[in-house]
């Protein structure tokens, strides 16, 4: 096991299966990239500008505290558990069939996005005006407490909004139930698409 503390601005680099814990404390902008299977613990406190990147398939822990604007992303099929404490607007996205948690808490506004086929729970608290895309098979939970104006995407109602838009653009007569806000910006677009071909 591996020990990394540092205190300023900084870059770390850990490439290898073993198991390592970084610490950063201070407000400078970190970089952070670790390479291989272990599982990582990553800990930043302080008002940086964080960027995280995990690239394996180790069960990854990372947690920054502070209001900085965070980057996180972690490649692999790990299990990874990601926590935000702070008001900065934070950019997470994580690519790979590992069940996730996400976990965001603080008025910014976060970006969260999930590709591959695990289960993953999300969970945002604060009054930030948060987006989250999750894209996969997987059966995720989301849930946003807070004020803010949150938008929600999964592929599912991407393709269900891509099939009724089709369905109206063939030209069918039966009754079709009102459009949402989502469906109707779809059906423009492929009607604008269909016209220019």
């Amino acid at each position: 096991m591996r020990w990394f503390f540092k205190a300023w601005n900084q870059k770390i680099l850990t490439v290898g299966d073993g198991n390592n814990k970084i610490l950063t404390v201070g407000d400078g902008d970190n970089k952070i990239l670790t390479v291989g299977d272990g599982n990582n613990k990553i800990l930043t406190v302080g008002d940086g500008n964080n960027k995280i990147l995990t690239v394996g398939d180790g069960n990854n822990k990372i947690l920054t505290v502070g209001d900085g604007n965070n980057k996180i992303l972690t490649v692999g099929d790990g299990d990874n558990k990601i926590l935000t404490v702070g008001d900065g607007n934070n950019k997470i996205l994580t690519v790979g069939d590992g069940s996730n948690k996400i976990l965001t808490e603080g008025d910014g506004n976060n970006k969260i996005l999930t590709v591959g086929d695990g289960n993953n729970k999300i969970l945002t608290v604060g009054d930030g005006n948060n987006k989250i895309l999750t894209v996969g098979d997987g059966d995720n939970k989301i849930l946003t407490v807070g004020d803010g104006n949150n938008k929600i995407l999964t592929d599912q109602s991407m393709g269900a909004c891509l099939r009724l838009a089709q369905s109206i653009l063939s030209g069918s007569q039966h009754e079709k139930p009102p459009l949402s806000s989502c469906q109707r910006d779809t059906a423009k677009e492929a009607k604008k698409e269909n016209q220019e071909c």
